[in-house]
């Protein structure tokens, strides 16, 4: 090739740009795109009989395990303790964990408050903060858009 002289180009690519596909890979399964918002759909609290409630966060949609820590699960404004161990669901929308007990705050009896924040769906979404308050063992809570808006509206 001489001085001075361009080299050949080759010629833009003239394919369409590909489809994104309907399904992610994650875990060894083809799950679903979603286009909704991720977010907690519900909570289940059992009572251990040495002092122990087991609590089952149900989200509406997989979950990655990797964003599920103990600083991003709140128990009464606190970050789980170091010993908690997650189990997830064969689905992997639902989180199981047990924890002591907690101990009443500000007169509030056996109640506690539960806060969600940072955990991602797998493909990336991050789940809508929720904070679920007046919570009690033995209790099951349905958390809904539809009840969120209609409390908003009657403040």
């Amino acid at each position: 090739m001489a001085l001075g002289t361009a080299a050949a180009q080759p010629a833009p690519d003239s394919r369409p740009p590909r489809p994104r596909s309907a399904a992610v890979n994650y875990g060894g399964r083809k799950v679903p795109r979603r286009s909704s918002a991720f977010a907690a759909t519900g909570v289940k609290i059992e009572e251990e009989g040495d002092g122990q409630l087991t609590i089952s966060v149900f989200f509406n949609d997989v979950v990655d395990s990797h964003s599920v820590t103990r600083e991003h699960i709140l128990l009464n404004g606190h970050a789980l303790p170091p010993e908690t161990e997650f189990l997830f669901s064969k689905k992997r929308n639902m989180v199981r964990f047990r924890v002591r007990q907690p101990r009443p705050e500000n007169g509030q009896g056996d109640m506690f408050s539960l806060r969600f924040s940072c955990i991602l769906a797998y493909d990336g979404r991050a789940a809508k903060e929720a904070e679920l308050r007046e919570l009690r063992s033995g209790s099951f809570f349905i958390y809904s858009a539809k009840e969120q808006a209609w409390r908003k509206s009657s403040l």
